[in-house]
């Protein structure tokens, strides 16, 4: 009976395969076994030398001669080398029942693993942390139906403040790629008029009126303030965790790398505070007029910034709220500055 030549070229690739196998199992435990007598080595020696020590500090106390310091260090010695060889004899047993019953792992490898997994049991998977955020920037008016910026109000003389207290939490466990921030602001809004115009109300709608006489260069100065509660999506973050593990303990370290670009987008919603309409002229006066302009007393829009290197944050926002309930023109305000969280 003749046996087929693909049968037997399988089982030379078979018997091949289980030898090659085989082979780097024998190189692999050969590699483990030569680490542990290195450790093993390692350990006895610094023993070792310990009681070499002990036995000089006795000599030069005179608790001990010369010989027998050398005595007893020689003594030592050949206890360190049985001790050695013991341990090792011990060891090897160990790995060879293990490589005929399950696989064989670095022991390093599995102490490494095993205080990366207590560290782990420890660490926290959210951070939060919490800043005093201020914005500045200035003011715009756009009408949506048309689609465009007006410019019947002074853009430098127009302005815009926020101050509030943020909280920040990251979304992704032990990751601060992506966070949330959330919090509450209270925000101050200027709006300057041009050309001798001020705000009028006539049957709850809002319009601009030319003030009488002109020689003075009156403007109108409207300042409403909002308290709102933004929430942003925060991608990034200048704060990065650096672990570290060892064999007796594990440790994380935290540092700031000022050249990160961070980005955030969100909403914000919240209700009006207070509103007044200032009539100013070049001469330095000044007067309120105590007209309801019919504020909106809610207020929500959308809000974004993107923070540069150094710490650089530019800031922009927009009402989807009209400023007035009722008026002519539906006029959103629009906001561009500069953010700092500190």
């Amino acid at each position: 009976m003749t046996i087929p030549k693909q049968f037997s070229s399988t089982l030379f690739i078979l018997f091949s395969f289980i030898s090659f196998s085989q082979e780097a199992q024998n190189q692999y435990f050969k590699s483990v076994l030569d680490k542990e007598k290195v450790r093993i080595m390692e350990q006895e020696r610094s023993i070792l030398k310990e009681k070499i020590k002990g036995v000089n500090r006795q000599y030069s106390n005179d608790e001990i001669s010369l010989k027998e310091a050398d005595s007893l260090k020689m003594l030592f010695a050949e206890k360190s080398v049985k001790i050695i060889e013991t341990r090792i004899l011990e060891r090897e047993s160990e790995l060879l029942e293990n490589k005929n019953t399950e696989p064989i792992e670095d022991p390093e490898l599995i102490r490494k693993k095993e205080v990366i997994t207590k560290f782990r049991t420890r660490e926290k998977k959210h951070y939060l942390s919490s800043d005093i955020v201020v914005a500045i920037g200035l003011n715009h008016l756009m009408d949506p139906n048309q689609n465009k910026i007006t410019f019947d109000y002074d853009f430098i003389r127009s302005f815009y403040v926020e101050l509030g207290w943020s909280w920040k939490t990251n979304i992704i466990p032990r990751s601060d790629f992506l966070n949330i921030r959330y919090g509450f602001s209270f925000q101050l809004n200027s709006i300057t008029t041009k050309d001798n115009h001020y705000f009028v109300s006539n049957n709850n709608v809002v319009s601009l009126r030319p003030i009488k006489p002109l020689e003075n260069n009156d403007r109108a100065k409207l300042n409403y303030s909002n308290f709102v509660f933004p929430v942003h999506l925060e991608f990034g973050s200048r704060k990065t965790k650096l672990h570290k593990y060892t064999e007796n303990r594990s440790t994380v370290h935290y540092y700031y790398n000022p050249n990160s670009i961070i980005i955030g987008a969100g909403i914000y919603g919240g209700f009006k505070i207070n509103e007044v309409q200032k009539i100013k002229n070049d001469y330095g006066g000044s007067f309120d007029l105590k007209e309801d302009l019919n504020v909106n007393n809610l207020v929500f829009g959308f809000s974004g910034y993107i923070s540069l290197p150094k710490f650089i944050t530019f800031y922009g926002k927009i009402d989807l709220t009209p400023i007035f309930t009722e008026q002519t023109t539906q006029l959103h305000n629009i906001a561009v500055g500069m953010r700092f969280g500190i």
